[in-house]
């Protein structure tokens, strides 16, 4: 009788881990996901349960996490569960421990100028570190600043644009086609332009102004 009641006792133990780990697998799931880029890092999870709750009791239907809460180290968790065939809403909080990578400007970086792997660093801070979303190394050298960024400030999406690919007061080359033919001439831009940009320029010899879709580094497609 003694060995029947220790499994059973084992058997609710074991079921409400089972909960937990469901419900701590979920959430490092989900910042994974949302953080594969960044090389993210968990190193501890922690679940806030009422004292009068027995987890093991419930019977975990579904979980979500609300997206918006994904940059800080604490939230909420809503399950949906059933006990005694109701089914239920519960909330419940949470922590967790977490680092991801980061990119931050070696000096100061100039508005317009290009994001590339020679003026920025690789770094590793806490999640509940983050204000503004940073940037991931897809950004790099495909990228220019879209404002001034400080150096050694952390480089994050609201400081960076496309990257430009013709430069206001550069020469660059400009393309025309005419049925078969393909012609190109000399142009000077009057304004920045990035990949598919359009942007104004002038001819030098004519000193005419005309539009010119940005097709590549310092070429564009006469309009």
């Amino acid at each position: 009788m003694k060995s029947i009641f220790l499994l059973f006792i084992l058997a609710i133990h074991l079921w409400a881990v089972d909960n937990l780990a469901q419900i701590k697998n979920y959430i490092q799931k989900t910042y994974e996901k949302k953080y594969q880029t960044y090389g993210i890092h968990i190193s501890s999870i922690s679940i806030s349960i009422p004292s009068n709750m027995l987890i093991q009791n419930y019977k975990i239907q579904s979980m979500s996490l609300d997206s918006k809460n994904l940059n800080k180290k604490e939230g909420i968790i809503l399950l949906d569960a059933n006990l005694n065939n109701s089914l239920l809403k519960i909330p419940l909080q949470y922590q967790l421990q977490a680092t991801i990578n980061v990119y931050r400007a070696i000096d100061a970086i100039k508005t317009s100028e290009n994001i590339t792997d020679k003026n920025v660093k690789k770094d590793i801070i806490g999640l509940d570190r983050i204000l503004q979303m940073p940037i991931d190394s897809s950004q790099i050298n495909h990228t220019s600043a879209k404002s001034y960024i400080n150096a050694n400030s952390i480089i994050t999406f609201d400081k960076i644009q496309s990257k430009i690919l013709i430069r206001k007061n550069d020469s660059f080359v400009g393309f025309i086609k005419d049925k078969q033919i393909t012609l190109q001439t000399t142009l000077i831009a009057k304004e920045n332009g990035s990949l598919g940009d359009i942007i104004n320029a002038i001819n030098p010899e004519t000193k005419k102004i005309i539009k010119v879709k940005v097709i590549d580094t310092d070429k564009g497609e006469i309009l």
